[in-house]
């Protein structure tokens, strides 16, 4: 199903599946099913990439999957192969657990326009972005953050916005 980037609020990209308000992807009650992108900031990035900081993240995985016989290596060794495995030798922005759903929906200009607004409105600057999950804006939503040019963006950005607001 097509996904539309529609804007940003709090910080975190919202996207839609479907095309045009009426032909939204939507749950049981109605509602537009939003897939949510979240920013990663430099700093956190660099920390998710780092062996130790790794270490500690699957030092628990390690441990379950020697016990029940599924891994026979050390610690060191599965870090090895967590790292290998995640693909962040090849990519700056990849980090082990790193989910990238959705993420092919946000085109390089709008990756651009994201990470400004980030940087101008929060004041970090967004190392990368990852998939947080779906849900709608919380229950203090008045209206996106930032809007995205499309004409797709915004036509479902006003319609939702009046529907929640009314």
């Amino acid at each position: 199903m097509k996904q539309t980037v529609i804007g940003i609020y709090n910080d975190e990209i919202f996207l839609v599946e479907g095309n045009g308000f009426n032909n939204l992807h939507r749950n049981y009650y109605g509602d537009p099913v939003f897939c949510v992108l979240r920013p990663v900031s430099k700093p956190m990035l660099s920390s998710l990439r780092e062996e130790d900081e790794i270490k500690e993240y699957v030092r628990d995985l390690w441990k379950e999957a020697v016990r029940c016989g599924d891994y026979e290596g050390s610690l060191d060794d599965y870090v090895e192969d967590v790292i290998a495995e995640s693909g962040m030798d090849d990519d700056d922005e990849m980090f082990p657990g790193k989910d990238e759903s959705w993420l092919d929906a946000l085109t390089d200009e709008m990756r651009e326009q994201a990470d400004k607004f980030i940087k101008e409105h929060s004041g970090y600057e967004v190392g990368t972005w990852e998939a947080s999950g779906c849900y709608a804006p919380d229950s203090e939503f008045k209206g996106f953050d930032f809007v995205f040019d499309t004409p797709e963006a915004k036509e479902i950005a006003e319609t939702y916005t009046k529907e929640r607001n009314a």
